[in-house]
């Protein structure tokens, strides 16, 4: 009866071990709807239009960001912050799905991406669906689409390419240090290194955003936009099943000694 208590026991801890190893930060954050875009004009109590070189549109389909096709050089942008402020160290998480229409042009390329500002700065700590043409970016080349990380259109670090034109950005900001994420259908999968935060002045808003470099033609669909900035993050139900697990191998083992 003993040896199949101890069994038992680490049969839970291998579970909770393995359940919290596999869970992604991002499935164990109580989210909260922030915007649905459910009506006909962008609600300015919770966005305020940054860069608006060409249209922002709301309705049944969601909330649509079109930069204006560009023939030559330059860089049009279309960008909405959220009016929330952030205090720096503060626990904040955010995942909006999104769905691309649309196609680089030669030599150019289009993006929809997310990010936390700090004091206005653009692009600190984004995370990206880029589509690119052989566009040139500080001499490195690229094309196809992916998952990216970058600052401003230099050049985007950790590049995890797709073929899918619809997923979910997402990120957490902990402990000072921001780590993104992409979901590509198949669940959340971190993309690089937590960033850094130090440093960074004032307090932080969340901002959407949606790029065309050059040439090319972009529009970015976001419905069911959802933080957390009020909560840390909960520990996954599996976590729980540890300490029971490890309470009864304790006295599994007291009573063998018995």
């Amino acid at each position: 009866m003993r040896s199949c208590f101890s069994v038992l026991c680490v049969v839970l801890t291998v579970v909770a071990v393995s359940g919290v190893a596999g869970a992604s930060p991002m499935d164990v954050v109580s989210w909260q709807v922030y915007d649905s875009f459910p009506g006909s004009a962008l609600n300015t109590g919770l966005w305020a239009v940054e860069n608006n070189n060409g249209t922002l549109n709301t309705g049944t389909g969601g909330l649509i960001l079109s930069p204006t096709s560009l023939s030559g050089g330059g860089t049009n942008r279309v960008s909405i912050n959220a009016t929330l402020g952030i205090t720096n160290g503060a626990f904040f998480a955010a995942q909006v799905p999104f769905s691309i229409t649309g196609a680089a042009g030669s030599g150019g390329a289009v993006l929809f991406s997310i990010s936390l500002n700090s004091n206005g700065s653009a692009e600190s700590g984004a995370i990206m669906w880029v589509n690119a043409n052989n566009f040139q970016i500080a001499g490195t080349g690229y094309a196809g689409s992916g998952f990216a990380v970058s600052t401003d259109f230099n050049p985007p670090t950790n590049i995890q390419t797709t073929s899918v034109m619809q997923g979910e950005l997402g990120l957490i900001y902990s402990g000072g240090t921001i780590t993104e994420y992409y979901n590509a259908g198949t669940g959340w999968q971190q993309l690089g290194a937590p960033v850094s935060t130090a440093g960074w002045t004032g307090p932080l808003t969340f901002a959407l955003e949606t790029d065309v470099v050059s040439s090319g033609s972009l529009a970015a669909a976001v419905q069911n936009v959802e933080f957390n900035h009020t909560d840390p993050v909960p520990l996954p139900p599996s976590l729980l099943l540890l300490a029971p697990g490890l309470v009864g191998l304790v006295a599994a083992r007291r009573c063998s000694k018995k």
